[in-house]
């Protein structure tokens, strides 16, 4: 295959990425407005389940921590080594962060711009 095949087979899949993202989404969004309008239909009636054509649903209750915000994350790291009795715990913690990326590895990256 040519470059030219290559570069117009490339913006072709680009595209039907971009096209798929956007059916996902909104089959995402349908599907959470599908939940919600069960889950107030399982309130309302103060069950815990129905059995619909062989499918069961059930309500099911998980915890799930809120994210905090980098700036908190951060905080919160720094006095947690200081109750710890880490004078420098900037350095510590900087040091921990660094110790967790990976090494650096050269990526090359096609970039495509339309030209005028």
């Amino acid at each position: 295959m040519s470059i030219k095949g290559d570069v117009n087979e490339l913006k072709n899949i680009n595209t039907e990425i971009k096209q798929l993202t956007a059916r996902t989404r909104s089959l995402r969004q349908k599907a959470k407005s599908a939940e919600a309008r069960i889950l107030n239909y399982l309130k309302e009636k103060e069950q815990p389940g129905v059995k619909y054509n062989g499918t069961a649903v059930v309500i099911e209750t998980k915890t799930k921590r809120a994210s905090k915000k980098a700036k908190d994350r951060e905080g919160d790291a720094l006095q947690v080594l200081k109750d710890h009795g880490i004078h420098n715990a900037r350095d510590v913690l900087d040091e921990i962060l660094e110790a967790r990326k990976g090494e650096s590895v050269p990526n090359h990256k096609i970039k495509i711009k339309k030209l005028k």
